[in-house]
């Protein structure tokens, strides 16, 4: 018999798939933005250390929020997120 089968790992490879999946999505928005801020903000030693940790996020929000320059607000995500325009399409 399969081993995935026995133990029953089999019947959720679609749910492990899925949470793999959106961890991955989690976590290059949160480094996405942590980049961004910290080469924005001239902070090269959060830079190198946010390029080379991956903490699925955590290290990235914590960054945002706390150590930043300029610190993350969930009011400045929202205005940024609204902001965003869908392209015209022609």
């Amino acid at each position: 018999m399969d081993f995935l089968k026995m133990t029953g790992l089999a019947s959720n490879e679609v749910l492990l798939n899925t949470l793999f999946f959106v961890g991955i999505i989690w976590t290059f928005v949160w480094k996405g933005m942590a980049l961004w801020y910290s080469a924005k903000n001239n902070q090269k030693i959060w830079f190198i250390a946010l390029l080379l940790v991956n903490t699925l996020g955590l290290l990235e929000i914590i960054y945002l929020f706390y150590f930043s320059k300029r610190k993350l607000t969930l009011r400045k995500i929202y205005s940024d997120v609204k902001s965003l325009k869908p392209p015209l399409h022609r």
